[in-house]
């Protein structure tokens, strides 16, 4: 029987605490680095009955239109870049900055930490007369959990929102990051009368950044006002604007 690998990438941040359905676990699930703390670290937890070795390294994390763009990152560490654990056991990771000096940016930076499952053995050949070449899947786990540099002088949380109706009844919600690090937006939700309608998930907007959601109420909503309402890690966000018409 052949062995497949696939590879399930978990992106973590929007809970307290991550559990991949394995039972992989990290605490905590964001980390934050300034000039006065370089380094900190990620405990892993394997809840599984299996040994795990994992790969871990650093990743400089931009997005461009939107999307999510990846990069070596030679100013960061990771401590140890490659380990075992054993069923039920845990191992700190540590990650931090090379130099002091790195911290000092006008902007936040950030990163991922990618805890990249490896296979122990090599999936091993299909025995002689497997025709129709039985396979197995086997599942190997990647977590990517953010890591933000924070600037030199945080500023106060400034986002610009905007919504504006699409020929399909849907709307396009935008919200632009006028301050200098990120912010997590979750719960957001688009009022107007008695109609109000949710984007999914959880977002990261960088600091610059113009992040869109297209939302598609039960019933097309009408040019004119409406509230907006969000939660942060900040507390909650509610701001007042205008429907544009498409």
């Amino acid at each position: 029987m052949r062995v497949l690998s696939a590879i399930a990438l978990l992106l973590v941040g929007a809970v307290a605490h991550a559990a991949a359905p394995a039972g992989i676990a990290l605490n905590p699930i964001t980390v934050s680095l300034d000039a006065q703390r370089p380094a900190d670290a990620v405990t892993l937890t394997n809840g599984t009955g299996d040994n795990k070795v994992i790969q871990a390294e650093v990743m400089r994390w931009t997005r461009e239109r939107g999307e999510d763009h990846y990069a070596p990152a030679p100013e960061m560490l990771v401590s140890p870049p490659m380990f075992r654990v054993a069923a039920g056991g845990q191992q700190i990771v540590r990650v931090g900055l090379k130099s002091r000096a790195q911290a000092d940016s006008p902007v936040e930076k950030a990163y991922r930490l990618f805890l990249q499952e490896v296979p122990e053995t090599a999936p091993s050949p299909a025995p002689a007369g497997d025709a129709a070449g039985g396979s197995a899947l086997r599942l190997l786990l990647r977590f990517g959990v953010p890591v933000f540099l924070k600037p030199a002088k945080p500023q106060p949380t400034s986002l610009a929102w905007q919504a504006r109706q699409q020929p399909d009844g849907g709307v396009a919600l935008s919200v632009r990051n006028d301050g200098n690090r990120h912010v997590k937006l979750a719960n957001v939700q688009l009022t107007q009368g008695a109609q109000a309608v949710n984007a999914d998930g959880f977002a990261y907007v960088f600091a610059g950044e113009t992040y869109t959601w297209m939302l598609k109420p039960a019933k097309s909503l009408a040019a004119g006002a409406g509230t907006l309402s969000a939660s942060t890690d900040d507390g909650p966000v509610h701001a007042g604007l205008v429907l544009q018409g498409p």
